[in-house]
């Protein structure tokens, strides 16, 4: 009987948890969990985007010293594959301005003083039969894609109406939209949240049936051709990597007086721009800076260059 009695004791004495007791656990163990998770994310987050500007900074300071040599030593330049006189880019003439695959984007081309053989002169439209050297984009990758619902154009632009990720100075290919003229590779030159806009000079009808529209990642190639416009070209120089856009700009250098603070003077279109003093009819003490902005994780990096021919220094100003 006492064994009994003792055991019975023993299992009277035990304790355990409380409901109260339970009841905290429950409510402060997720709190202490969810507030560490968040702190996790933010880390990977934070270095996710220490990654990306690293990553750019890096693009920016491989590119300057070649953009900058190029700048100064060409007597003109074009941002469209072909130079027919026109003031925007056509799809319809043949590549005589670029160095490179016409399925690689043109940023720019650059011609030197021996690029038109004799003529010290050339003119708008000369097809260039010497030395070029182009900057194009190289695919690497796709990243993204996205249903196209609608398109429209208007006044030399075409508009796409998508659930929109994308951004101005990045460059998009649109496929499956009829008409066919607005498929293509395509630099975007504005945006909303459901629809963006690019630069086109052939009218079109509104679209009846609708593609998708597809963002790739490239390399910065500058290509060099020996004897004018060429799809392949005599060797390369790989300038920025996987980045999702580029796009050349003129400003005054001051960013004040004949223009507004951070707007491109004008823009090149399907002919020769001549680089020097002259070049947007500046007044002598405003040269013309250039601007290579290029486009990587949605964060936009710049290298400027002072085109003025007496200038041989990378400026670091910025008109943005």
């Amino acid at each position: 009987m006492k064994l009994v009695s003792r055991h019975h004791d023993d299992a009277h004495n035990e304790t355990g948890f409380t409901l109260f007791e339970l009841l905290i656990v429950m409510i402060v163990i997720p709190l202490v969990v969810g507030a560490l998770a968040f702190a996790v994310v933010a880390i990977f987050s934070l270095s996710g985007a220490t990654t990306a500007s690293v990553s750019l900074g890096s693009n920016v300071q491989s590119l300057t010293p070649a953009f900058q040599e190029d700048i100064h030593n060409a007597i003109a330049l074009t941002t469209c594959s072909n130079v027919d006189g026109a003031t925007t880019c056509s799809a319809t003439t043949a590549n005589d301005a670029q160095c490179g695959p016409s399925s690689y984007p043109l940023i720019a081309t650059f011609a030197f003083s021996n690029s038109f053989g004799t003529n010290a002169n050339p003119s708008s439209n000369q097809a260039p039969t010497g030395p070029i050297v182009s900057y194009v984009g190289a695919p690497v990758n796709t990243v993204t894609t996205t249903g196209i619902t609608a398109a429209s154009w208007a006044a030399g632009t075409m508009t796409f109406t998508a659930i929109n990720q994308y951004h101005v100075g990045e460059q998009v290919t649109v496929t499956g939209v009829t008409p066919d003229g607005y498929n293509g590779t395509w630099t975007i030159s504005a945006e909303t949240a459901n629809s963006f806009s690019v630069a086109n000079a052939q009218a079109l009808t509104p679209g009846t049936s609708f593609g998708v529209v597809k963002q790739t990642l490239y390399n910065l190639l500058r290509t060099i051709c020996t004897n004018g416009a060429s799809s392949t070209f005599s060797s390369s120089q790989v300038l920025a990597n996987s980045i999702s856009g580029a796009q050349l700009s003129f400003f005054e250098e001051t960013c004040t007086n004949t223009c507004t603070d951070g707007a491109p003077l004008y823009s090149t279109g399907a002919n020769w721009v001549f680089t020097g003093p002259a070049t947007c009819q500046l007044a002598s003490n405003n040269v013309p800076l250039v601007e290579l902005a290029i486009t990587e994780a949605d964060t936009v990096s710049s290298a400027y260059v002072d085109a003025s021919p007496n200038n041989s220094s990378q400026l670091g100003a910025s008109c943005g």
